[in-house]
């Protein structure tokens, strides 16, 4: 499997963690819960993207290994490749939240989440300038 090296370490260990055991569970959080495919809804919607074709059938490897990029800018591009890690990451941190500190699960609480991880993530990049929080793709 091919690691986006701009993944913050400790995703790409979650993630890392997380793949070897790849059965019904992770799956079921990662994409297929009622959670999970609202967020997944907000994200794809958009864009533009059936969530039936690019989501629910799959499981969590095989999204990683079909998620194409669009043909769009270079930031975008990069921005869109790093949305499957970005969008894992703040469901695993979001069901955190609700079974250890009690706090309530929100879609759109999510969502912003993904875009902070996304912003730090291309924080460096050179592609970003011009672009403000509010210009990423998931809106």
């Amino acid at each position: 499997m091919a690691w986006c090296s701009r993944v913050p370490p400790k995703v790409q260990f979650f993630l890392w963690c997380l793949l070897p055991q790849v059965d019904e569970t992770a799956d079921h959080l990662m994409l297929h819960c009622s959670f999970s495919k609202g967020v997944w809804q907000k994200i794809l919607q958009p864009v533009g993207i059936d969530i039936n074709q690019a989501i629910c059938p799959h499981s969590v490897v095989s999204c990683l290994h079909s998620w194409l990029s669009p043909n769009t800018t270079a930031y975008r591009k990069c921005i869109w490749l790093l949305v499957p890690y970005a969008t894992w990451w703040s469901i695993w941190k979001t069901r955190n939240d609700a079974i250890f500190n009690n706090k309530p699960a929100s879609i759109e609480t999510t969502i912003r989440n993904i875009k902070a991880n996304l912003w730090h993530c291309t924080s460096m990049l050179s592609e970003r300038r011009g672009y403000g929080f509010g210009n990423l793709m998931l809106e």
